[in-house]
């Protein structure tokens, strides 16, 4: 046997050994360059007159094994390194899935956000012991650098789930969250949801349009076996927060027609003033509960609740998807809402925008104060636009307790104006 065919017999060996210690990434490669190695032996054997192409064809594959397998050694510091370009993969502890099979888990992924020509990341989970697949989807919103994580066990068991991101540089590790699909407790209650409102008058009578769904798919999740829970847990407690006056009402808020995603509930209050409505689970306050979401909106998905004029203070205005004003002489004003992000990064301002561009300014004192989903924000500006002080949480504002004042021009005679009206309520969803 020539001295070049054992070094090709050699050559098989150290990929055989490669093969060992390479994931299965690059164990096709080796696999696909061994079988060319005994094809070349056992051809070289019988034909001693190619020695020059023996050489040529070993020397080839020397340097294609050695490349692949520095290239993976570097990949292999780079993502324990945590660089750019790098594959990151975070392992996360085990966790039982007992009695819990076909319930829904979810992890939130935090990363950098990213442009929108380069695309979200790629997500992919597996097991610690790779034999049992699991289905998942991933939801991303790119420009705050965040994806929902969603899959169902159908096995019961111990997992150990990977996250791996390719391309993606995330500094630290991803805010992990386990979605535990149990019953709501009050430990559940992670954010408040009340929803101030001001009656007036005889006005006593409140319409409420319920609308449950499911908080991840967006679509109905009431079927059968949840419809009957529902109907006995679920509740509407309508409480006063008027200062030395407590009372409160509970209402069923269970209707047939919820089956179809939404029903409207007339709660009859007892007398004016102002109250508090809470959404309740079992006698726990429910802001989001582990597998449905609540959404109270009163009969617009915009809703306000104002004082129109002097004359008729009992009056109330309600704000769609445009907020109608009125000047002095009763011309009506279309203005859109819209909360922007602040060009210098620091927080949000609200702007409320005419139809025909003649709204000049808008003000807002300084006792108004701004619910923004969990957190109060004191305004201490008395003349400049409404500022929010967090950013990037802008999807649902409420707005109460403030004066509004409107300086512009009519958009019917064109006249200028300047009215003042006591805001009881927005609500921006």
């Amino acid at each position: 046997m020539l001295p070049l065919a054992s070094i090709v017999q050699a050559g098989g060996g150290l990929i055989e050994e490669a093969l060992r210690d390479h994931p299965s990434t690059i164990r096709g490669t080796f696999q696909l360059i061994g079988e060319w190695l005994a094809r070349a032996s056992e051809y070289l054997q019988k034909d001693e007159a190619g020695l020059f192409a023996e050489f040529l064809f070993v020397l080839l594959c020397s340097v294609l094994a050695s490349t692949l397998a520095f290239s993976h050694k570097r990949l292999s510091k780079r993502r324990s390194l945590g660089t750019e370009d790098c594959y990151v993969e975070f392992l996360w502890n085990d966790f039982e899935v007992v009695p819990k099979v076909g319930e829904q888990y979810e992890y939130i992924v935090h990363y950098p956000p990213t442009k929108a020509d380069r695309g979200p990341p790629e997500f992919t989970i597996s097991m610690h012991n790779g034999d049992i697949a699991i289905p998942f989807c991933v939801q991303h919103d790119t420009l705050n650098g965040q994806a929902r994580v969603q899959f169902t066990p159908r096995v019961s068991g111990f997992y150990t789930f990977r996250l791996a991101v390719e391309h993606v540089p995330i500094p630290g590790s991803p805010f992990l969250k386990r979605f535990d699909p149990g019953e709501p407790t009050a430990s559940h209650t992670t954010v408040s949801n009340f929803m101030p409102v001001m009656v007036t008058g005889d006005r006593t009578a409140l319409q409420l349009k319920l609308r449950l769904r499911d908080r991840y798919a967006n679509e109905t999740f009431i079927d059968d076996a949840n419809a009957a829970r529902l109907e006995k847990m679920l509740r509407l407690r309508v409480e006063r927060c008027d200062s030395g006056k407590a009372s409160a009402v509970t209402y069923s808020v269970w209707r047939d027609d919820v089956l179809l995603n939404s029903t409207t509930l007339s709660v009859q209050l007892p007398s004016p003033g102002r109250f508090r409505l809470r959404l309740l689970y079992d006698g726990a306050p429910l802001a989001k509960s582990p597998r449905i979401d609540v959404i109270v909106v009163c009969e617009t998905r915009y809703h306000a609740l104002m004082n129109y004029n002097e004359e008729d203070p009992t009056s109330e205005l309600n704000l769609g998807e445009s907020a109608l004003f009125s000047d002095a002489q009763h011309h009506q004003i279309k203005c859109s809402i819209r909360v922007v992000p602040d060009a210098g990064g620091s927080g949000s301002q609200v702007h409320f925008i005419a139809s025909d561009k003649t709204v000049a300014k808008i003000a807002i004192n300084s006792s108004l104060k701004v619910f923004l989903r969990d957190r109060t924000v004191e305004l201490a500006n008395s003349q400049g636009p409404l500022r929010v002080a967090v950013a990037s949480e802008h999807s649902s504002l409420f707005i109460y307790a403030g004066l509004l004042h409107l300086v512009g021009r009519s958009a019917g005679a064109g006249k200028a104006f300047e009215e003042r009206r006591d805001l009881l309520a927005i609500r921006v969803c």
